[in-house]
């Protein structure tokens, strides 16, 4: 592993530190609706490896390199305990960060929190990735945008769809591809391992992270706190910020650091 890799990333406020991390096809601007909410806080939003404005390291992308790479990440930039939040992907991360690197983790809030993909969407990933290097994103931004996005979004909310879209499209083909194929290998983290408080914040139309996987987390991470979000989908930040914020804004001021 390259030493020198780092992810580029905004950090701004002070107060506790609270590490955002983004899913698939997102970047540091998934969160940015929840900033003004989280103003008392150190808020630190990397682009994830191959994701926006961080490139790909030399290691082919898995989740366990990813989480290794942030947890190095963390440490070099002073981030030595914190808040995670995450979306999507992004909660793997944190979940396998809580599990295997307790000491840098204070609590976490999981947003559209994942298990590990079932067997068909292990391959629909790969399919995917295959797909994006020959095609590019254009396709995939339709598709995934249409797909994981409540109805209500889409009617309610245009502005928040269209940045779903966007972000999607703006995202490097390669960098994509091997995100996909990292989390079509993931495993599911050792749940019971995990001791720092967490709040699930799931929507009730999510697609990808439904409310049955929010209970199955639920009742196996203990103490875990549960929040469904109505007329949702899967792009929690985005489609619903206010509930999302006010949600993160109450737990964390319940764990400080």
């Amino acid at each position: 592993m390259n030493n020198r890799f780092t992810l580029v990333s905004d950090d701004t406020g002070d107060g506790d530190p609270v590490v955002m991390i983004h899913g698939l096809g997102g970047s540091s601007n998934t969160f940015e609706a929840l900033m003004p909410e989280l103003a008392a806080y150190r808020c630190v939003r990397p682009d994830m490896p191959g994701a926006a404005r961080t490139g790909l390291p030399h290691a082919r992308l898995t989740l366990d390199v990813i989480v290794d790479l942030v947890a190095d990440w963390m440490q070099a930039t002073g981030l030595e305990r914190c808040h995670l939040l995450g979306h999507s992907m992004g909660t793997l991360v944190c979940q396998k960060l809580a599990e295997t690197r307790p000491e840098l983790v204070t609590s976490m809030v999981l947003f559209g929190a994942l298990t590990e993909p079932p067997d068909a969407a292990r391959k629909g990933l790969l399919d995917r990735a295959a797909g994006v290097r020959k095609n590019g994103m254009d396709g995939v931004a339709d598709q995934i945008s249409k797909a994981t996005l409540a109805p209500e979004t889409h009617r309610e909310n245009p502005v928040g769809a269209a940045f779903v879209r966007e972000s999607l499209m703006r995202q490097p083909p390669e960098g994509y591809a091997q995100n996909c194929e990292a989390l079509s290998g993931a495993k599911a983290a050792h749940w019971r391992k995990i001791k720092a408080p967490v709040l699930l914040v799931t929507g009730e139309h999510d697609p990808v992270a439904p409310v049955s996987m929010a209970r199955l987390l639920n009742e196996n991470i203990e103490g875990s706190e549960i929040r469904i979000i109505p007329g949702c989908g899967h792009w929690t930040p985005i489609e619903r910020p206010r509930d999302c914020a006010n949600a993160a804004r109450e737990f964390l001021q319940r764990h400080r650091i």
